[in-house]
């Protein structure tokens, strides 16, 4: 077979780089995007799983390590078998929940999950709030490090000879302004050479960069 030198390789990627640029402007441009992607359905819905496969969707948490998992569940009441069959089937070792939509008339034994502590900041049982599951055989530190103007709770697993690892659960209500800027202000307090940090975030991301609204929060928007 002929061989093809890494100079020849370098040249037929920048044609193609060239191409594509010159075919961008074109609506075939987006059907190449298509035929690349792959196998494309035009309505694919949610997946077909076949049993008979023996497909197993709970097999990236069977790899080692420590997993991580944070749900939007709009009302963690309603919600809480789904909660205990994904940490049965897990054994993730954090669950965030946001949008608990909790209050004080609801005690820690209606949403409890065996296995594992909750910890929880709740706002009322129409909107917001957050609560996290902590698997019990991990040890914990709750955080008191959030103000009042970032709805969530923050809290330190703690290892033997290791760095505590820091982990926020956070909801930013869609009419939350100026939630980044908050946001970072709360973190600078943080020493990242001390410890590790995972944000578990439900930014409430609008892509309609459109929107001249001073509410909502565009994909361009970064924390400094």
């Amino acid at each position: 077979a002929n061989k093809i030198s890494s100079n020849e390789l370098q040249n037929h990627f920048c044609l193609f780089e060239i191409s594509l640029l010159k075919y961008r402007r074109s609506s075939n441009y987006f059907h190449l995007l298509l035929i690349l992607s792959g196998d494309i359905s035009l309505n694919p819905g949610p997946p077909q799983i076949n049993l008979d496969d023996n497909f197993d969707i709970w097999s990236p948490f069977k790899n080692r390590g420590l997993h991580f998992i944070h749900l939007n569940v709009n009302s963690l009441c309603i919600k809480i078998d789904e909660m205990r069959h994904i940490a049965k089937n897990t054994k993730a070792a954090i669950i965030g929940v946001s949008e608990s939509k909790l209050d004080s008339s609801v005690n820690d034994s209606e949403i409890s999950i065996a296995g594992y502590n909750v910890i929880r900041r709740d706002r009322c049982r129409n909107g917001g709030g957050v609560a996290c599951y902590i698997r019990e055989d991990l040890c914990f530190n709750v955080s008191n490090v959030f103000s009042k103007e970032i709805e969530g709770l923050f809290f330190d697993l703690l290892f033997p000879k290791m760095k505590p690892i820091s982990i926020g659960i956070i909801y930013r209500p869609p009419t939350q302004s100026n939630f980044l800027d908050t946001l970072t202000r709360e973190l600078v307090n943080f020493d990242i050479d001390q410890k590790e940090i995972y944000l578990l975030v439900n930014f409430n991301l609008n892509y309609k960069t459109s929107s001249s609204s001073k509410y909502c929060l565009k994909k361009e928007d970064t924390l400094h």
